[in-house]
């Protein structure tokens, strides 16, 4: 009986590290993909940079109109969503190695954006990873947006909040071990800050429409 009881331990510890590798592989197989997405917009970004520095100047010292702006902000916001993904998705794999315990060299490519084992904090998102032409504040998140960066607040607090549920839904509810419960806490208490951070923008962007229907009618 007790050879049994080893046996079924041993086939059901086998089947769960599979799924954790299954589990590595798909998420290292989408983190090179988004660090690629991340490079890829650098260099978009700094060559448009260069276009419109010729025509106009410095772009982020003047002010810039029409489609240079709009593909600028459009680059920017990609490259700020991209990056809250790979960092997410970085945060997933090396809690999949810790569980596993495997060795992080072994799956997380060359040169990957450096980001913390705790969870994703947006105020970071760029987190160093290159130096970007306009410069995003690390104190994103504790001082007032201004009105025009609420929408790519907004989307990008959306994304994470996505990748955070998702990597969520994965976790074990019964059976789990510390580290699986203290992963579980830490996403829970960065959904509720995510959450909160949502609400207040939301509230300002209210606010914010209000004001432009008045101005409208006035």
């Amino acid at each position: 009986m007790e050879k049994q009881e080893w046996i079924k331990r041993f086939e059901a510890e086998k089947a769960q590290k599979e799924r954790l590798q299954d589990d590595i592989s798909s998420v290292t197989d989408s983190l090179t993909v988004a660090t690629e997405q991340v490079r890829q917009l650098l260099i978009e970004n700094e060559a448009l940079k260069k276009q419109v520095e010729q025509v106009y100047g410095d772009p982020f010292k003047t002010s810039v109109v029409g489609p240079a702006s709009s593909s600028l902000s459009a680059i920017k916001s990609q490259l700020r969503s991209s990056q809250v993904q790979a960092r997410t998705l970085k945060a997933t794999l090396e809690q999949f190695l810790r569980l596993g315990d495997g060795s992080e060299d072994q799956y997380i490519p060359q040169d990957t954006p450096k980001v913390d084992p705790s969870p994703p904090r947006h105020e970071n998102s760029l987190d160093n990873l290159e130096q970007v032409p306009e410069k995003v504040s690390s104190e994103r998140e504790d001082t007032e947006p201004a009105e025009n960066d609420l929408d790519i607040l907004l989307r990008d607090l959306v994304l994470e909040k996505e990748l955070l549920q998702a990597e969520y839904s994965k976790m074990p509810v019964t059976g789990a071990n510390t580290l699986t419960r203290r992963r579980r806490e830490e996403l829970e208490s960065r959904l509720d800050e995510v959450d909160s951070h949502m609400s207040k923008i939301k509230l300002r962007m209210r606010n914010r429409n209000s004001a432009q229907r008045e101005n409208l009618l006035g």
